[in-house]
């Protein structure tokens, strides 16, 4: 079976905003274990945790947990 996920960045509700994104990817799903193995590798490697969530809005924010994370960093992340 394959596994899709999609998201979306943008506002399409709004009419002043001229884009919208939608994204996504799809795997097999006995390819989970390793895509979420070198998803931690990556954020232990640059964040030195792998318990977060990543979402772009606190991120660039620094609201939450990323408070404690510099403007570069956060940045870099992203």
């Amino acid at each position: 079976m394959y596994l899709l996920y999609a998201d979306d960045s943008g506002v399409s509700s709004d009419p002043n905003v001229k884009y919208s994104v939608l994204a996504g990817f799809s795997t097999f799903e006995n390819q989970t274990f390793w895509i979420q193995k070198a998803v931690d590798e990556i954020m232990l490697k640059h964040i030195g945790r792998s318990d977060l969530e990543l979402h772009a809005s606190p991120i660039r924010s620094g609201k939450g947990v990323w408070r404690g994370f510099p403007k570069d960093k956060r940045e870099a992340i992203l």
